[in-house]
């Protein structure tokens, strides 16, 4: 299991780059007019899964939130909020400049990230921060329980993950839409808790699981093919049968990567994507959807998409450098 100089976990690069491809995959095809396209933006729809599971997984490895939340929290606020205020502050010089409404409430929920899915145009993706602060405030918790849970038998352990693993199938009957920001803790406890075995997990990933991995996807995206025909619409599919065919793929993903790019040094390409993949998160929607929209710019789809591509890629690399600059004076 080979690591950069500076602890670099080669497999979660490589990752972390196709999850960000990933989330371009599905918002360029759900741009499109095409039927197919736009069914297939559902099924791509599983790189924000994979940026939760990334998340838990390397929280789980560094450790020590419980020993000092108050510095955890302050680090990772700083570290999430300064390239994503430096967005904001960008797309309300956009919006300005090209005389989009403003909505004051909407604006500063958004700015605040508690806007959920009702996000400013051009931040309709940001729902992410909402979901991703949430799994912030409750790490600490998350960090005691998996203490707790190590000490306990294989079995004992068995058991409480499989009931925390029942729970996204009950939470939307309970709270409804609200869910899609509570049931992402399940799914980051879970890759936190793997972060916590990750010298255990590391050694039991050989060529068997890598094959599951691929055959649980297979049947994980025909139930959603079914469950789409048939109970479209429901809360058992919106927010059930959707919800753990995401997340189940992209755990399955990340054993399919454990297994091929653990040892595998990441290109130069890969290295520059994975740095970047948060800030082109943020701005690649501006130009898809935002005040700026060149979605539709050519005649040809995928110019449009070539072009979406480039400058998302352009400007997240400037951002990421001026914010890594910023973080660097504070």
């Amino acid at each position: 299991m080979s690591k950069g100089r500076n602890g670099e976990i080669y497999f979660v690069t490589w990752l972390r780059a196709v999850a960000v491809a990933l989330i371009l995959s599905c918002h360029l095809a759900s741009w499109s007019e095409n039927r197919i396209l736009l069914i297939m933006s559902q099924i791509l729809n599983v790189g924000v899964p994979i940026f939760f599971i990334l998340s838990g997984f390397l929280f789980g490895i560094g450790g020590g939130q419980n020993k000092n939340p108050v510095q955890w929290y302050i680090k990772r606020i700083k570290r999430i909020f300064i390239p994503y205020e430096i967005f904001m502050v960008v797309l309300l010089v956009l919006h300005i400049m090209t005389k989009q409404e403003i909505k004051v409430i909407q604006w500063v929920r958004t700015i605040l990230g508690i806007q959920g899915f009702s996000g400013v145009r051009g931040a309709e993706q940001t729902w992410f921060i909402t979901a991703i602060l949430i799994c912030y405030l409750v790490t600490p918790g998350i960090a005691y329980f998996s203490d707790l849970l190590c000490k306990k038998t294989k079995i004992i352990q068995k058991v409480i993950l499989t009931l925390v693993l029942f729970l996204p199938a009950l939470i939307p009957f309970i709270i409804g839409e609200a869910a899609s920001f509570v049931t992402p803790i399940v799914w980051y406890f879970l890759a936190y808790f793997c972060g916590k075995n990750w010298n255990k997990i590391k050694y039991a990933i050989n060529k068997s699981k890598m094959i599951g991995a691929m055959l649980i996807i297979a049947v994980m995206f025909l139930l959603r093919i079914i469950g789409r025909f048939i109970l479209d619409g429901t809360i058992l599919y919106d927010y059930v049968i959707v919800v753990y065919e995401h997340n189940i793929v992209a755990f399955c993903i990340a054993v399919i990567f454990i297994y091929y790019f653990s040892n595998k040094k990441p290109t130069r390409i890969v290295k520059t994507v994975s740095n970047i993949s948060f800030e082109i998160y943020l701005y690649h929607c501006m130009f898809g959807v935002g005040p700026i929209k060149i979605s539709d710019l050519t005649r040809f789809y995928s110019l449009n998409c070539v072009i979406i591509i480039l400058l998302s890629a352009v400007i997240a690399y400037i951002m990421n450098k001026f914010s890594d600059m910023v973080l660097k004076k504070i």
